[in-house]
């Protein structure tokens, strides 16, 4: 049995699982769609959970690929599906393939700084042409993640609670720098004590001043608090639509990585707070390393990087 991939959906979305089997079957061996069973799990709890799967398992045409629609779940919760073939024509006890589901109301697939059709083009393969659509999405993901990474930035425009830890001493002039940029707007300013207690909540705008930059200041008599108390930011930050040399470099990493037939670049992959981890070049293998240090990659990711430190 192999895990094929891990899929995302949001709680209130319905989406269709698949398992191609060719790659396990013998040449001419048929699936019969009556033998046919998916079962499913929450990882979390290793518990069965039925009512995640909606209708029954099909068979596409008299392709090897099952299909299976999946609905429901909350923020977090992660299911495991078991796709079995049951038996065969030619009789055999039959084939198993595994897929992840991790249920997110920010699935990565939402957070891809290009599309699919432009990577087609960038690939030279025709709109048309379905038939790498998944794997396209996924190279896109993995390109997406490693700029994340590597900026320490998530870039699109979102809601960002953030906690600052200062420390040095305090001076009038403070100014602390936001992880995400550009400022949009900010909310609230909360500033607790080390056992997490909230000495201050601050909404008044009058009060604080920032800059596109991620600088964030405040006037009239409040100050940040010291380490080992920190100070909770909530702000609005990001792209609204993704400066373009992101967008053009990040086709030329998922077109890398789509070359080389693999998914080198992404180390290691967890289930629950999904998230990549994501290799330095120096780790990447050599079918990679020398196109993905280009200048042009290199160049746009010092352009956007967040660097370490969060006071000026």
């Amino acid at each position: 049995m192999a895990t094929t991939f891990t899929r995302e959906k949001r709680p209130e979305e319905e989406i269709t699982a698949q398992v191609d089997f060719s790659s396990q079957v013998l040449s001419g061996e048929k699936l019969i769609e009556d033998n046919l069973a998916v079962t499913v799990k929450n990882l979390m709890t290793d518990v069965s959970t039925p009512s995640f799967l909606s209708g029954d398992a099909t068979l596409d045409g008299t392709s090897l690929v099952v299909s299976q629609n999946v609905s429901g779940g909350v923020d977090g919760q992660a299911f495991s599906l078991l796709f079995q073939t049951g038996a065969t024509d030619y009789g055999s006890a039959g084939y198993a393939a595994e897929i992840n589901v991790l249920v997110t109301t920010r699935p990565a697939s939402a957070l891809m700084f290009t599309s699919r059709d432009g990577l087609k083009r960038s690939l030279g393969v025709a709109s048309t042409d379905t038939s790498d659509d998944l794997l396209l999405d996924e190279y896109i993901i993995f390109a997406s993640a490693y700029f994340r990474n590597r900026t320490k930035r998530d870039i699109y425009f979102d809601s960002y609670v953030e906690n600052v830890y200062l420390r040095e001493a305090i001076e009038s002039n403070t100014q602390v720098k936001l992880y995400n940029y550009p400022v949009q707007s900010i909310q609230q300013i909360v500033s607790y004590s080390a056992d997490g207690v909230i000495q201050e909540t601050i909404t008044d705008p009058t009060t604080w001043g920032y800059d596109s930059e991620g600088r964030f200041w405040l006037h009239d008599g409040h100050t940040f608090n010291n380490f080992p108390d920190y100070n909770q930011i909530t702000y609005k930050a990001g792209y609204i639509k993704i400066p373009e040399d992101i967008e053009e470099k990040t086709r030329g990493l998922a077109a890398i990585a789509y070359r080389t037939k693999g998914r080198e670049g992404i180390m290691a992959e967890k289930i629950g707070q999904y998230s990549y981890t994501i290799r330095s070049i120096d780790d990447f293998p050599k079918s990679m390393r020398v196109e993905v240090a280009d200048l042009g990659i290199e160049g746009v990711i010092n352009r956007y990087m967040r660097r370490d430190g969060v006071y000026v």
